[in-house]
Order: C-alpha cells, then structure tokens, then sequence
C-alpha cells in the first residue's frame, strides 16, 4: 500500500482510515514483525512543520478503560525499554502526567514505580543530574497542602538495621 497527497490536500479523513464502530473485540490493526533484528516497525517521522498537531494521539473516552496504553517487553533484559529524547527543550516538559481532577485519588497515583527485586544496585529511580551547578535538582510543590505530608518516607521493616537507612 502506497499512496501519496501532494499540495494543497489536507488528509482530513487520512490517508489511510480504518472504521469498526461495531467490532466488539479481537484487533483492528495486527502488525507481526517476529524476524525483525533491526529497524524499526513502526515509524513517523520528517514533521519539522508541527505547530499544534500531535504525531501520536491515543484516546480512549472509555470510563471503564483499565489499561488503555500497555508496553510489554517482559524479555528484554538489557537496554532501555522506552526512552524520551527531549535535548533540545529549553521550557515546557519533557514528560508531562496530568490526572486526578477530582477532589481525591482514593487508590492509586499518577505515578507508581513497583519492583519485586530486592537489591538493586542503582536504585528503583535515579534522579542522574551531575552537570548541574546551580538551580534545583527536585522541587515539590504543595501550596493548598492543609493536612498530610508533602513527602513521606516510611517502612514496615522489622528487619532493618544499622547497616540501612531510611534516607541519608
């Protein structure tokens, strides 16, 4: 399949479109590329004119929707599984979660690290920031903050001793 739009033509139905407002389950796009060693099986690039547009939008409206965006790379043991480059960012975010509008967030949070490893080396997260000389590194913010705590570092751990810490 190759199709091309040249000029003035604005792709607004795209160039390649897939309806299934009635399919109910299965897969309305199945890409196997098992062989693959190198190279890439999917890949948008060449946008040097992007203003407001987005080259990936995933939605759901679905309020029961429990995973609607799942990357399973459950083999890889070495190398990176998703990586952001954003070098070039001078404001704005290189990786921005925004959730939670309600007035509470009974179970859960907008970011969760879970491991069931029990001794890693580098740490569960690692903030790497060695060039910088001045600014800060973490900043938390709390304004409406009433009650609660800002930052709580706890541990149910009997087992814990004077070889480990909390914090340092």
């Amino acid at each position: 399949l190759t199709t091309t739009i040249n000029g003035g033509s604005d792709g607004t139905d795209g160039v390649f479109k897939l309806t299934a407002n009635t399919m109910t389950g299965g897969k309305a796009i199945d890409i196997n590329v098992n062989a693959l060693t190198t190279g890439t099986a999917i890949e948008v690039i060449g946008n040097s004119a992007l203003i407001g547009g987005k080259l990936l939008h995933l939605e759901t409206t679905s309020a029961s929707a429990t995973n609607p965006v799942v990357i399973t790379a459950d083999s890889v043991n070495t190398g990176t599984i998703m990586q952001i480059d954003a070098a070039g960012i001078t404001s704005g975010n290189g990786l921005l979660i925004e959730g939670g509008s309600g007035t509470t967030i009974s179970s859960g949070s907008l970011l969760k690290l879970t491991t069931t490893t029990q001794e890693p080396d580098n740490g569960i997260m690692q903030v790497v920031a060695n060039s910088v000389t001045s600014g800060k590194i973490v900043q938390i913010s709390a304004n409406g903050l009433t009650s609660g705590e800002a930052f709580t570092i706890s541990s149910s751990s009997s087992s814990l001793t004077n070889a480990g810490s909390l914090a340092s």
